[in-house]
């Protein structure tokens, strides 16, 4: 009996070995933890900031113009930027406005012309260094803040802002005007949007502002406020399902913007190719927007998912862009709402 009882130990100690260990769990205060001390920032932000930095020279040549600001923007590392210096003061000197208030210049050996956008109104490729840079052309309203823009330059390149009394800036005089230039180097990312994506696209970067106070609405029910900029005076959104529209108020200069042409742009966005400019020109109605006449044209087709409804109107210097798009089915459903956003739309005086 002694013997058996003996077994019988062993055989419950091997089976208590087999168990699984019991797993104790202890809370820990946080600033003991030390995960106080960890980046909360969206993923997004901090892959960014974890992108590797090198220095960099931008460059940006600003041309203050009744009718327009233009902004003429070369930026990479500080080696490149350097060596081709020559060629682009070159091309400053060459610079002149048209009778259209549009710049010409003469194409420097080396360089060539690339993409254009609605942001952009043109691109000039330096492909004489490695890396090849870039520099845009763009423009916004007249009577833009000189130091804003020097800050939001400055913030680029991670330096510190400055004080108005800080803002020096060199001119430079080109055939018919004079710009300034802006000329520092920093640090930047060497990710997307950084110096080696040369000059980026279009007018200079901004952060998300608020609704513009030169302008007011109505809010549309279901429609959220989303981001906007110097140029995105206002933007709403809406999303059922899997189907999102937006709505878009835009500021252009008046001078650069024909109406034709950015018919023919949306068109082709939208994937609208199969009519040709004319023809979708014709499809332009007259309407008014707080008592201003404007033009309105709508780009809904069967065989294309996507559609936009879009205005122009101008405003003393100033086209004004108000915009509908999104999934055909979204923007369909949501014209009536729209044309009401419309009728209640008012022009400040407020800045």
């Amino acid at each position: 009996m002694k013997r058996l009882f003996v077994l019988l130990l062993v055989l419950l100690a091997a089976i208590g070995c087999n168990q699984p260990e019991e797993i104790v769990t202890h809370r820990i205060p946080k600033s003991r933890s030390n995960l106080d001390k960890f980046d909360r920032r969206p993923m997004s932000s901090a892959r960014r900031d974890a992108a590797p930095t090198v220095p960099t020279r931008m460059v940006v040549g600003l041309v203050e113009r009744s009718d327009a600001t233009w902004f003429f923007k070369i930026q990479g590392p500080v080696d490149q930027v350097n060596l081709a210096e020559p060629v682009w003061r070159e091309f400053f000197g060459s610079l002149r406005f048209n009778d259209d208030a549009q710049p010409e210049w003469d194409l420097p050996t080396g360089w060539s012309e690339g993409r254009s956008s609605s942001m952009r109104f043109a691109t000039l490729n330096l492909t004489s260094t490695t890396p090849p840079l870039e520099m845009s052309i763009s423009s916004l309203g007249p009577n833009q803040n000189l130091l804003d823009n020097v800050n939001r330059w400055r913030g680029q390149l991670a330096l510190d802002e400055i004080k108005k009394d800080q803002l020096k800036l060199v001119e430079i005089d080109f055939d018919g005007g004079s710009m300034v230039l802006f000329d520092e180097v920093g640090l930047a990312s060497t990710a997307a949007g950084g110096p080696m994506m040369g000059a980026m696209g279009g007018p200079p970067d901004v952060p998300d502002q608020p609704i513009a106070a030169s302008i007011k609405f109505e809010s549309i029910e279901g429609w959220v406020a989303g981001p906007t900029s110097s140029i995105v005076k206002a933007r709403l959104l809406k999303t059922e399902g899997d189907k999102k529209a937006q709505i878009t108020i835009v500021e252009m200069p008046a001078a650069v913007n024909k109406w034709g042409e950015n018919v023919m742009r949306w068109a082709g966005e939208i994937g609208i190719t199969k009519q040709s400019g004319p023809d979708l020109v014709l499809r332009t109605s007259k309407v008014k927007v707080d008592g201003i006449d404007a033009q309105r044209i709508r780009l809904i087709e069967d065989e294309n998912e996507q559609a936009t409804i879009a205005l122009m109107a101008v405003r003393g210097q100033s086209a004004w862009f108000f915009k509908l798009t999104g999934n055909k089915s979204a923007v369909e459903a949501g014209e009536p709402e729209f044309d009401k956003f419309l009728t209640t739309f008012k022009f400040s005086d407020e800045n």
